[in-house]
């Protein structure tokens, strides 16, 4: 577990920046920290960097160009093995090659995750720490449990089932009207628009199985549709003809669309920081907490409502009971009319 302070993102870089810096760890999947990175870049001065993992910097970097933010976007570079998919609890042995934070500075997070905390007071030993969401990730790794208690007391599921854009909002001190009017989509009323599918997620139990499907039916509504995937996606839908996208690539394809169709993956929180128009597939993760707020989203019936994803999530095949395709297609095609309610 390394603190990187030679890829060139260098923390404090620039002498002239203020005294203290907040620091937001989010050092987990790109998603997440897109919707970091979303909340961030709201704020009227960017008083905030960004720690998280070295691999998602070149597309954060590429994102913030595209969206000419005018504050610069400041990171620092951390690889934390536990992470990773198969070292979940490998916490110990961390070093820090060079102490880069403080007397001053505070280190924010949301997720509550313990080994975060410790993975904080050993990489910014002299920074303060303001973490948050303890409750919510304990009852989120309470299984039944935590179902019972939010079905027993409505209030606590109020509080405790947030929109994770809203949970940094409010961690950051933003006008989270404002955040919504920042992320809200403008959905274009072409005819036939040019739809970009995005097939990958980060687990194959948010894939949306029946993709191919889906492309022949919106290809019938007279839409163009051009399918891209992230780096292994190709072999994983060989019969659909992905092409492979990252970084500024995937954000040039973006932009150059009509509108996203994905799973609750990376791309939608991207679309989200783009402001670009994307309708998310849901069946595995509870849309409430996971939705960019005001984009029209496809969920299954029996999508999770509480904070606990699905049973057999952390698996890399589709789970069954998604909505069809022919159903997608015609939601899809409401949602494109305007009706996206």
């Amino acid at each position: 577990m390394r603190l990187i302070d030679d890829s060139g993102h260098n923390l404090y870089a620039d002498p002239t920046r203020m005294n203290h810096q907040k620091i937001v760890f989010e050092p987990w999947s790109l998603g997440d920290v897109l919707i970091v990175a979303t909340v961030v870049s709201t704020l009227p001065i960017t008083e905030v960097t960004i720690a998280c993992s070295r691999r998602w910097i070149p597309l954060l970097e590429a994102a913030w160009e595209k969206k000419k933010i005018k504050s610069p976007l400041s990171t620092v570079a951390i690889d934390l093995d536990y992470t990773t998919h198969h070292r979940f609890y490998k916490i110990f042995g961390i070093k820090c090659r060079e102490d880069r934070s403080r007397s001053g500075d505070v280190v924010i997070s949301v997720r509550g995750d313990p080994r975060d905390f410790i993975a904080a007071l050993l990489l910014f030993p002299k920074a303060t720490y303001r973490f948050s969401g303890w409750l919510r990730f304990l009852l989120r790794r309470s299984g039944a449990l935590s179902t019972f208690l939010l079905n027993l007391f409505p209030t606590l599921k109020v509080r405790m089932v947030r929109n994770r854009y809203h949970q940094w909002g409010d961690a950051l001190g933003c006008d989270l009207e404002s955040l919504d009017q920042r992320v809200f989509p403008k959905f274009s009323d072409a005819q036939n628009q040019r739809i970009l599918i995005h097939v990958g997620a980060q687990w194959g139990s948010k894939r949306y199985p029946h993709f191919n499907d889906l492309t022949a039916f919106l290809k019938s509504k007279g839409h163009s549709v051009n399918i891209v995937g992230g780096p292994g996606d190709s072999k994983q839908f060989s019969d659909l003809g992905v092409k492979e996208m990252k970084d500024a690539e995937l954000v040039e394809a973006i932009v150059q669309s009509h509108v996203l169709i994905c799973c609750d993956s990376a791309p939608l929180h991207l679309a989200a920081f783009l402001s670009h128009p994307a309708i998310p597939l849901f069946h595995v993760t509870n849309p409430t907490e996971w939705c960019p707020p005001g984009y029209p989203k496809i969920a299954s019936p029996d999508c999770p409502n509480g904070l606990e994803a699905k049973r057999g999530y952390a698996q890399n095949e589709p789970l069954p009971g998604w909505t069809d395709a022919k159903e997608v297609c015609e939601r899809i095609s409401l949602i494109l009319s305007g009706r996206r309610d």
